[in-house]
């Protein structure tokens, strides 16, 4: 029975952590925001320091490189690089 208790607590506390993210997002939605490019794999991702959420990229990181900060707008719950 221990076991089965600690498999719906996990799932609770990934279900809070997506409802947590969800409404981050949603708060972010359209707003222009400085954050760094955390990652180049599977299309790439930025992480934004003030939010603490990592956030995937809407296109390809060509041209950018891990590290480097950038400005982003976010649309539908991707971030957009701008100029």
């Amino acid at each position: 029975m221990i076991e089965h208790l600690e498999e719906k607590e996990r799932e609770a506390k990934r279900l809070q952590r997506e409802a947590v993210r969800e409404l981050v997002l949603g708060h972010l939605e359209g707003k222009v925001l400085r954050g760094v490019v955390s990652t180049k794999r599977k299309g790439g991702k930025v992480f934004l320091p003030d939010y603490v959420v990592e956030v995937p990229l809407a296109e390809k990181p060509e041209g950018l490189r891990e590290g480097q900060w950038v400005k982003v707008r976010v649309v539908g719950g991707r971030a957009r690089v701008l100029g």
